[in-house]
Order: C-alpha cells, then sequence, then structure tokens
C-alpha cells in the first residue's frame, strides 16, 4: 500500500526557508513514508491527539499523523531539533 503525502502549511512554509540541500534530504525522508510510515526510527508521540509520529533528518524533526483508512501521511509541521516538541 503507498499513502499520499500531504503537508500542512506550516511544513511547506518551513521548507521554503531552509537551505536546498537540506530541503532535499527532507523531501527524501518524508517520500520514503509513503512507502511505510511506521518504518524504524519512526517514533509515536506520547500524549498526542490524534496518534502523531515523528521521524528525524539531520537535526531535523518531522512530524505527522498517519491516516490508515484513507491511506495518507499528514505532515504537520517540520522543525530543527531542540526548538519545539
Amino acid at each position: 500500500m503507498v499513502y499520499k503525502i500531504i503537508l500542512e502549511k506550516k511544513a511547506v512554509k518551513f521548507l521554503e526557508n531552509i537551505p536546498q540541500s537540506e530541503k532535499l534530504k527532507i523531501i527524501e525522508e518524508i517520500k520514503s513514508l509513503s512507502e511505510n510510515p511506521r518504518k524504524q526510527g519512526v517514533i509515536k508521540l506520547k500524549d498526542s491527539d490524534p496518534s502523531q509520529y515523528r521521524t528525524r533528518q539531520g537535526n531535523y524533526r518531522i512530524v505527522f499523523e498517519i491516516k490508515d483508512d484513507v491511506l495518507i501521511v499528514l505532515v504537520i509541521r517540520i522543525f530543527i531539533r531542540g526548538d519545539e516538541y
């Protein structure tokens, strides 16, 4: 099953403001979620409602929801490690 990737505006805006080399790495990581959104390295965030997960690419964190019923991975936000949670 291949999941469709949807990025919220906040995630898109973050990607627009980082160096191209970093952006490409993050985009590749996000694309890999379409094949297996619960792959090794993906962590479920505690006390999140609805259930949110995160993965990392270098110093960046990618927070997303998995909607299994409609095969969608919704990327909620991307940030530099230590800036949020």
